[in-house]
């Protein structure tokens, strides 16, 4: 068999995952000729293999602080620190002065979310910090997902009704915790059947999104 140009093509695509930076992140796009050819013409080349693509520095299993954009060997991950999110050495600190917890604590519900009215059950008096607690560990989670060795809880946010900001302390949530400039949504759409939300989700694993974000849900899925 010749193997022509558009065969080739065709088998790299099938054992190679191109990826290209865009707004939330990274995309994939297709194995073209033109990226082919620069290995074959090396035939000791060898590409790492890539799991992961991260925008914001995260812990490895062992705790291991990973800050610096390039690839990460142990875990193979590819870290693109994102566009104009400048991080302090000391948000990494193992151990922080109480001074900084509290500038940390007051920066996030003290400003960034001091206007969304958390609450907890009504038989509490806790004043909404049990919520507060929950969004802490929502937006947690990403950075230190890899040091957890097991399944990971999802998150639910319910609001007493709408415009109260349900969707916009999700997407800020996972803004900060992700880097990225826009957080996706899946909508649900009027009478979307149970086989249609696993078509959504499955689309979502395949295009390798981190975050799905469900919202306006309204009944059991």
């Amino acid at each position: 068999i010749d193997v022509t140009e558009k065969i080739l093509v065709e088998e790299a695509n099938k054992v190679i995952t191109k990826v290209v930076p865009e707004d939330e992140g990274f995309k994939r796009v297709r194995i073209s000729i033109d990226d082919v050819v620069p290995i074959l013409a090396d035939v000791d080349v060898r590409l790492p293999p890539v799991e992961r693509f991260e925008e914001m520095p995260y812990y490895t299993p062992d705790g291991r602080i990973v800050m610096d954009t390039g690839y990460d060997r142990g875990t193979r991950t590819l870290l693109a620190r994102a566009d104009g999110i400048d991080i302090p050495a000391f948000a990494f600190d193992r151990n922080p002065s109480q001074d900084l917890v509290d500038e940390a604590v007051n920066e996030l519900f003290g400003t960034l979310f001091v206007d969304f009215p958390f609450d907890d059950a009504v038989d509490t008096d806790t004043n909404g910090n049990g919520s507060r607690c929950h969004l802490l560990a929502m937006m947690l989670q990403p950075i230190v997902r890899l040091m957890i060795n097991g399944p990971t809880p999802f998150y639910l946010v319910d609001k007493p009704s709408p415009g109260t900001g349900g969707s916009l302390i999700v997407k800020t949530g996972l803004t900060v915790s992700s880097g990225a400039e826009e957080i996706s949504t899946e909508t649900e759409k009027t009478g979307q059947t149970d086989e249609e939300w696993r078509k959504t989700i499955t689309s979502s694993f395949i295009a390798g999104k981190k975050d799905i974000f469900l919202d306006n849900i309204n009944h059991r899925v």
